[in-house]
């Protein structure tokens, strides 16, 4: 493809070329017949008059010669040219098709050499900046399914242990089964949590997704979703407390969407906060947004990680998140919904300190 590009554009120079030097000859001769017939007029007819017409024909043909060779050096000097200037042109152009069609294959670490800043360098570096994205959602991709892999093999062999327990007669003591049947429901309670969390996940990033949008005042809607959670906090033994301000009315939100953003951001509190610890979930305007943060006493985010904890699956302690639970996408979740809201969420912790979770709502 790339050789019929250069082949077009060599075409197309050779035939401007072309074009010029018949302009150019046609408009010399015009102009070289009328200089020549006014020099010899009626003021210079007697110093010419002897100069016959063979002699005439010479002084044209001597001339015209002369220009056909200077049309036919520079012709040639302009061909050349041309050809060296489509390769210039393409060379960048085929660096970039070899690329993609590299990364078509799979190889996402190759790049384009940027070796100009026009629109060929731009190019160049949307092509990177596509490979890059491509690479990181394959990192992604290979971490998920190591995730997932791990997640769904704990709960799996523990329930095919304890099934085969209870299959081959092991178990026989009453209260030991129906310890064994709790245990059981606590795996499959950790699988159906996992496969929500994916399934939210999913619907978040489906572009078509829809939001029912009404106003709630702000404060029973904040309380209904700490009541809901209060076991959770109660089997840790962490204090949340809820402060709204009385100016705060209301919030337009969607329902549904808005008690999985606190949610989530209330679960993960939890997760990492230690017994005793403390939440408090607090409101507050800021010009034309509402903001809402979840504040805890946590262990805190290490700053190399906090620019990264919105991305999907992305966790900042593979072998604790393992332990708390979940797949690493509560957070992705939640910058999607405050994303489709209008909105956006901001991160700020302190390690071994705690970590305070912003989610700014628009007014309208």
């Amino acid at each position: 493809m790339n050789k019929n590009v250069q082949i077009k554009l060599f075409l197309g120079f050779i035939a401007i070329l072309l074009a010029t030097v018949v302009i150019v000859s046609i408009a010399s001769h015009y102009i070289l017949t009328r200089e020549f017939n006014h020099l010899i007029g009626e003021e210079n007819f007697m110093r010419f008059r002897e100069f016959d017409e063979a002699q005439g024909n010479h002084f044209f043909d001597s001339m015209k010669m002369t220009f056909a060779l200077t049309a036919l050096i520079g012709s040639v000097l302009a061909v050349i040219a041309s050809f060296i200037f489509s390769r210039y042109l393409i060379t960048p152009i085929k660096k970039v098709i070899d690329t993609t069609k590299k990364i078509s294959k799979g190889d996402y670490k190759t790049r384009v050499e940027v070796s100009s800043e026009d629109e060929v360098g731009e190019l160049c570096k949307a092509v990177n900046k596509m490979a890059e994205g491509l690479e990181e959602t394959e990192r992604l991709r290979h971490e998920l399914v190591s995730n997932v892999a791990h997640e769904l093999a704990t709960p799996l062999t523990n329930i095919s242990g304890y099934l085969e327990a209870m299959s081959d007669g092991t178990i026989k003591d009453e209260q030991l089964t129906k310890s064994t049947l709790k245990l059981l429901q606590d795996e499959t309670n950790r699988l159906t949590l996992m496969v929500n969390d994916v399934r939210a996940l999913s619907s978040v990033e489906n572009p078509n997704m829809q939001l029912t949008q009404k106003h709630y005042n702000l404060n029973d809607l904040i309380n209904e979703i700490v009541s809901k959670m209060r076991p959770k906090y109660d089997k840790k033994q962490i204090n949340v407390s809820v402060e709204i301000p009385d100016g705060i009315a209301e919030i337009l939100v969607d329902k549904d969407k808005f008690s999985q953003i606190i949610i989530n951001l209330l679960s993960n509190s939890v997760a990492y906060t230690p017994k005793d610890g403390f939440i408090r979930v607090s409101a507050s305007e800021d010009g034309e947004y509402i903001s809402v943060t979840v504040e805890d006493t946590g262990i805190g985010i290490p700053k190399k990680d906090l620019n990264r904890i919105f991305e999907r699956f992305y966790r900042t302690d593979k072998s604790r998140s393992r332990k708390t639970g979940g797949t690493g996408v509560g957070l992705a979740i939640v910058k999607g919904l405050m994303e489709a809201h209008g909105g956006d969420v901001f991160a700020e912790s302190e390690e071994g300190k705690g970590s305070k979770f912003i989610c700014k709502f628009p007014k309208i």
